[in-house]
């Protein structure tokens, strides 16, 4: 009779220190998983939280693609047209008029100040700590 030798996977008892080994084995495995599941839970929490973030910014752009402007910082100028007792803010960049407003009681007072300094080339002078004023056109009449 001719034999030959081969391996196959049959089952077989296990020994009361096997099913010992093979529940810590289990035990560890029951607790890779479960570390495994926290971590993807966290994982999938900052993913999450980061997607949100990317759609707020889609949503954003989006909107101001479809509004066609966006909302800058822009230097303006206020100017003052006192023939019109109104203030106008202007743009810089473009020169184009933001708002314009009625000029106030306060405001309108200033302008007569400014102006009557204008008309009468007013100079300021200070000796010893007193200021007063002198009128240019009063000393080139004398």
């Amino acid at each position: 009779m001719k034999q030959k030798v081969f391996r196959e996977t049959l089952p077989c008892l296990l020994t009361d220190g096997e099913k010992i080994e093979k529940g810590r084995e289990l035990s560890g495995l029951i607790a890779t998983i479960g570390d495994l599941q926290v971590q993807k839970k966290a994982h999938a929490d900052r993913l999450k939280k980061e997607i949100e973030g990317h759609e707020v910014e889609v949503e954003d752009i989006s909107k101001i693609i479809r509004d066609g402007f966006e909302f800058r910082m822009v230097e303006c100028i206020e100017e003052r047209d006192y023939e019109k007792m109104m203030i106008h803010v202007i743009r810089t960049d473009c020169g184009s008029i933001v708002r314009s407003r009625a000029m106030t009681i306060d405001e309108r007072q200033e302008s007569m100040f400014e102006e009557q300094a204008e008309e009468a080339d007013v100079m300021d002078v200070s000796a010893d700590g007193a200021g007063f004023r002198l009128l240019k056109a009063m000393n080139e009449g004398e």
